[in-house]
């Protein structure tokens, strides 16, 4: 990672009472793929938006390609490649036209040769000449990513790049995003609230009601619970769950059929408790932390839009962690 092409210190933006972007602070650097994962309504779309100008920050600064985004928004512009969540391309022109009209914009001196290049690199050489209206989801949103791309942006922004796309084409977007970026040291920043997309980023701001709750690599992200998931399914999941809580301290949390806990120990933990429940527990799995469970550590609800699934055993090992390791 090179040095910090996006920086911003105490960024605040508030719609009457409403504040949608709470004190939040981060830098990317050069080249990485940043990802900020949130539910709706937490302050993703708002972030991005003042960072590519389309919208004043109540408070605070943010700085994008060495250029301040409220003294010097037309700096920022000329730096930076945008895909919004909903469709913005002209469904009246072809694919080739509105990679054409983009480039003349941004008086891309090889324009004729960089649409036919993006065009190829996006597998969409054979449905150049098509109008967008006949083009499929997947194809459109390919040829968003295309035109972002097209002027060799420094930074680009991906607003749910992904969103109500399939599996496949999920996949094959990303593959290009990561590629192309690399091939023109583009720096990637994005929001999703997809777990796989957030996996694929270098490093993940958590993003909970305009609050930038954590940063950092995946990996990192999920060490800091400090323990394993070990989840119990069976036919009393309740009556399970009590019996975790009188015979180890530890706070469960219940799904359907399965309790679910953070354990430090799995092999400490489950011969104790299975001497207890075992006959109710049809199958037992024990798991790595993902960015779900470290979501619910850090905001108290699930990842998915209107959860307020409290699960106080990944704060409590979470904190206990942190107190071992003197933070």
């Amino acid at each position: 990672m090179g040095s910090a092409v996006i920086e911003v210190s105490g960024l605040v933006k508030r719609y009457g009472d409403l504040t949608a972007v709470d004190d939040v602070s981060f830098s990317v650097g050069a080249g990485e793929v940043f990802g900020f994962l949130g539910p709706n309504g937490a302050g993703k779309t708002t972030t991005l938006s003042i960072l590519a100008t389309l919208l004043k920050p109540t408070a605070g600064t943010a700085r994008v390609a060495g250029c301040d985004v409220v003294k010097n928004p037309a700096g920022v512009r000329r730096e930076i490649g945008i895909v919004f969540q909903e469709v913005s391309l002209d469904t009246k022109l072809t694919a080739r036209e509105n990679l054409d009209f983009h480039a003349r914009i941004y008086r891309v001196s090889d324009r004729k040769a960089r649409v036919a290049e993006m065009l190829e690199f996006m597998e969409l050489t054979d449905w150049g000449d098509k109008l967008v209206e006949k083009l499929s989801g997947g194809m459109r949103r390919r040829l968003e990513v295309s035109r972002a791309l097209l002027h060799r942006p420094r930074v680009l922004f991906l607003d749910e790049p992904t969103l109500g796309l399939d599996v496949q084409n999920r996949r094959r977007i990303w593959d290009y995003l990561i590629e192309g970026a690399r091939e023109d040291s583009t720096t990637v920043f994005l929001t999703t609230h997809d777990l796989h997309e957030a996996e694929r980023c270098r490093r993940v701001g958590i993003l909970d009601r305009g609050k930038l709750v954590a940063c950092g690599t995946p990996l990192e992200l999920k060490a800091s619970l400090g323990g394993s998931v070990v989840r119990l399914r069976g036919r009393d999941p309740k009556g399970t769950a009590q019996e975790i809580m009188t015979a180890t301290g530890l706070e469960t949390r219940v799904e359907d059929d399965t309790v679910n806990v953070v354990v430090d120990s799995p092999a400490e933990f489950l011969p104790k408790i299975m001497q207890r429940v075992g006959s109710s527990i049809a199958e037992i799995q024990v798991d790595e932390p993902t960015l779900e469970d470290v979501f619910l550590a850090l905001t108290g609800h699930a990842l998915r839009d209107g959860g307020e699934e409290i699960f106080s055993a990944w704060r409590t090992v979470h904190a206990a962690t942190a107190r071992r390791n003197g933070r």
